[in-house]
C-alpha cells in the first residue's frame, strides 16, 4: 500500500508531516539516549549510520541508502509503526519528513516487492552515503541531526 499522495515506487515524498520509522539494533554500548531537551527518548546517532564498506568491511550487504517504513502507508493496511520490529533485539524510532529535508536528504517511497521479507511500506532516505564520501563535517552534523529529531517510539522504551 503506497503512502498517501504516491503511486509511484521511487517517487520523492515531500509532505513535511509524513513519518518514517527507522529500525536500529539494541547494543548496551549504545543505549537508547534520554534527550533532556525534549524530554523524550532518541535513537542513537548509530542508528543512522549506512553500512559501508569502509566501516563494516565484513557486512553481506553496504547500504546505498537508509531503510525506513512509512508511517502513512503502514497506517493505511491497519498495522502499528514498529511492525515487523522485534523489540527483544530492535529499537524503534519516529522522524518527519521535515527532519530530514531540512537536512538536505529526500524520502522516497521504495517497495520491496521480490525475495524474502517483501515489505510494501518500505521508504528510502537518500543522499547519507554520498554525503559520507562528499563531506565527513557534514556527515556527521547531519546523523547528529536526524538522531536528535528522532523519537522512539513508545513501544519499544524501557518498563518504568
Amino acid at each position: 500500500m503506497p503512502p498517501s499522495n504516491i503511486d509511484i515506487p521511487g517517487q520523492r515524498i515531500t509532505d513535511p508531516a509524513e513519518i518514517v520509522i527507522r529500525r536500529h539494533r539494541r547494543d548496551k554500548r549504545q543505549p537508547i539516549v534520554y534527550d533532556q531537551r525534549t524530554r523524550c527518548y532518541r535513537l542513537p546517532t548509530t542508528a543512522f549510520e549506512p553500512r559501508l564498506p569502509e566501516n563494516r568491511p565484513n557486512a553481506t550487504r553496504h547500504d546505498k541508502y537508509l531503510s525506513v517504513n512509512i508511517a502513512s502507508s503502514l497506517r493505511t493496511s491497519g498495522l502499528p509503526s514498529d511492525w515487523g520490529c522485534d523489540h527483544a533485539h530492535f529499537l524503534a524510532g519516529k522522524v518527519s519528513v521535515e527532519a530530514v529535508q531540512a537536512a538536505n536528504l529526500t524520502v522516497t517511497w521504495e517497495p520491496i516487492e521480490s525475495g524474502d521479507p517483501t515489505n510494501p511500506h518500505h521508504g528510502a532516505i537518500n543522499g547519507v552515503v554520498e554525503l559520507y564520501y562528499r563531506d565527513q563535517d557534514e556527515y556527521v552534523t547531519v546523523l547528529s541531526s536526524l538522531a536528535r529529531a528522532s523519537t522512539v517510539l513508545p513501544e519499544c522504551l524501557p518498563e518504568n
